[in-house]
């Protein structure tokens, strides 16, 4: 259980982290210039706000899973290397039974 705690204390990080990147990543101007150039030449600034709580929101969510799926990759690149330590002493250790017999 504390594991599982630890990681989602992480997560929540991770999320928080991701989601004031993804405020850096872009203002409102450059929302204003995406919406003229699909035609829309004037919006409500509660509409900016909206695409904008939408674009940090799905910027956050793929930076998250992006970091955590990083973090499982290395998990496992570290359990696969405890294998292999652990396989090469069960290995040096059966050699040196059987020189001892």
């Amino acid at each position: 259980m504390p594991e599982q705690n630890d990681r989602d204390s992480k997560r929540i990080k991770r999320e928080a982290s991701a989601r004031k990147r993804a405020r850096e990543a872009f203002d409102r101007s450059q929302i204003e210039a995406v919406l003229s150039a699909a035609g829309i030449k004037e919006a409500k600034p509660e509409a900016i706000d909206a695409i904008s709580a939408l674009m940090e929101e799905r910027i956050a969510q793929i930076a998250a899973r992006s970091a955590e799926a990083a973090e499982d990759r290395e998990e496992r690149q570290l359990s696969a290397a405890a294998v292999a330590v652990a396989a090469q002493r069960e290995a040096e250790s059966r050699r040196a039974a059987a020189e001892i017999r």
